[in-house]
């Protein structure tokens, strides 16, 4: 890494033949005059009318900087993909060089991050999370190697529910061997004071993932988003989909994030569900066949129990999904059980009993 001033320079850590690369741009990125009277010949699109018969705009102009004005970041320091995916596989292209570079992670995580590195063909050095899935703060700093260009923290952890201590990011952040990515996909159930976008402008090698898969309830949606260095957001839009989020994304992405009482019933919602999940969790807890049910800062539970196989099959049989942790380091025995409403939390209370009677 080397400074210029008080400047960090980020491009050594991103692959350099990037740096260089023209993204493809639209003419109508070139256009900046009134568009009533356009004319449109140059995307060989149908020009008969017909719902989404022309192109999205590339760069997701408006619904940025909505975005933008929602988390308190700059459009320029933004990217918007299809969900928190896209961003992570953007990360890994834009940093890593196949057999080369090396991906950090702590297990159990989002198996994202692992498949990632894979596909990819980077190193992946993996460091096991203590008890009670306690930060290894010691334990990452010493796996961080010249070659790490990502280390990525889930906080709150998934499928731990734990939080990584700032003091732990901090100090990840001030080894400065390449980027880390706090993935924030469950902040708002810990609350939003907590989140690492505020200091994205002191630290250039921070990178925030956010998506509106959770909290919001845009699951089905598809919207995710990078926040990071200009110039790293830079890279990472040159080499992302051309029309990576279709019209209809984005004109239900304004019109859903422009509505002025939105994050008060969101707000409302993460309250609803984390009550929910401290009675959940009180209520299995109780139940036989019940060995712990581990504290949570997101919108599940990690449960242990002493037949977990049994459990997920006969649930299943039910028609009640649960998430299978049971083969996952660290995870051996669990079941990782989404919130849901009430009566769905009920439904799974009295079927539990059964199962283990």
């Amino acid at each position: 890494m080397t400074t210029t001033g008080t400047q960090t320079d980020i491009t050594a850590w991103i692959r350099p033949h990037l740096l260089r690369l023209a993204p493809y741009r639209s003419t109508r990125e070139d256009y900046t005059g009134a568009t009533d009277t356009l004319t449109l010949l140059d995307a060989n699109e149908n020009p008969y009318p017909a719902p989404y018969h022309r192109y999205p705009d590339p760069q997701h102009t408006a619904l940025k900087a909505r975005v933008g004005a929602l988390l308190g970041a700059a459009p320029e320091q933004l990217l918007l993909g299809n969900g928190s995916d896209e961003a992570i596989d953007l990360l890994i292209r834009a940093t890593c060089v196949p057999g080369e570079s090396r991906i950090l992670t702590f297990t159990p995580t989002f198996d994202i991050y692992g498949l990632g590195a894979e596909i990819h063909g980077a190193h992946h050095d993996s460091v096991p999370l203590g008890p009670g899935f306690r930060f290894p703060t010691a334990a990452a700093l010493a796996a961080l190697r010249p070659t790490t260009r990502l280390t990525f923290v889930c906080t709150p952890n998934n499928p731990s529910g734990s939080t990584v201590p700032p003091e732990a990011v901090l100090a990840l952040l001030a080894a400065q061997q390449g980027f880390v990515v706090v993935d924030e996909a469950y902040i708002e159930y810990q609350g939003l004071a907590h989140s690492w976008l505020p200091r994205l402008v002191g630290y250039p090698n921070l990178v925030v993932l956010r998506t509106f898969s959770k909290a919001w309830g845009l699951a089905g949606l598809r919207l995710g988003v990078a926040a990071g260095h200009p110039t790293l957001m830079q890279v990472l839009a040159a080499i992302k989909g051309t029309f990576n989020l279709s019209s209809l994304v984005q004109v239900t992405a304004l019109e859903l994030l422009a509505d002025p009482g939105a994050p008060a019933r969101v707000a409302a919602q993460v309250a609803a569900q984390v009550a929910e999940r401290e009675r959940l969790a009180a209520a299995l807890s109780a139940l036989p066949g019940v060995v712990r049910v581990h504290p949570s800062d997101a919108n599940f539970l990690l449960v242990e129990l002493s037949d977990a196989e049994t459990a997920y099959r006969s649930l299943l049989a039910l028609g009640i999904l649960t998430r299978n942790r049971s083969r996952v380091p660290g995870c051996e025995g669990c079941l990782r059980i989404s919130v849901g409403t009430p009566s769905e939390n009920d439904r799974l209370l009295e079927a539990l009993p059964t199962i283990f009677r």
